[in-house]
C-alpha cells in the first residue's frame, strides 16, 4: 500500500475531500496538520520541487495576514519560502505528497489523479 502525505487543514472542505479520496482508493495516509507543525524551510523548498512551483504561486493572496508583508513585488524565491514558513496559513491546500510528485488537489481532477 503507498502512502500519501496530505498537507491538510482540517477546516478546509476541499482538504476533507482529498483525505476521503485518498483513503478511499486504499492509500496510508500520513497527515500533516501544517497549521500545527509548520515546513521548515528545507522542507518547503523540497516539496516545491515535487509540486514543480514557485513558493509565490502557491501563495493564498486572500488570506489577512498576506497584507502585513507589505509591498511584495519584488519578492524573490526566498522571501515567499521565509513568508510560507512564517506565515503557514499562507501555503495554498491540500497539497497530495508522494515519493515522486506532490500536486494541489483543490479539485474533481486533481483527485482523479489517484
Amino acid at each position: 500500500m503507498e502512502t500519501a502525505t496530505l498537507y491538510h487543514n482540517n477546516r478546509c472542505g476541499k482538504s476533507r475531500a482529498a483525505l476521503q479520496a485518498l483513503q478511499e482508493k486504499g492509500y496510508q495516509v500520513a497527515i500533516r496538520y501544517y497549521l500545527e507543525q509548520p515546513l521548515t524551510q528545507q522542507e518547503l523548498v523540497a516539496l516545491l520541487k515535487k509540486l514543480q512551483q514557485t513558493a509565490a504561486a502557491i501563495i493564498r493572496t486572500k488570506e489577512p495576514c498576506f497584507k502585513t508583508l507589505g509591498d511584495t513585488k519584488s519578492y524573490k524565491e526566498q522571501d515567499w519560502v521565509k513568508a510560507i514558513v512564517q506565515y503557514p496559513i499562507l501555503l495554498e491546500r491540500p497539497i497530495i505528497e508522494l515519493a515522486t510528485k506532490a500536486w494541489i488537489a483543490r479539485s474533481a481532477e486533481a483527485l482523479s489523479i489517484l
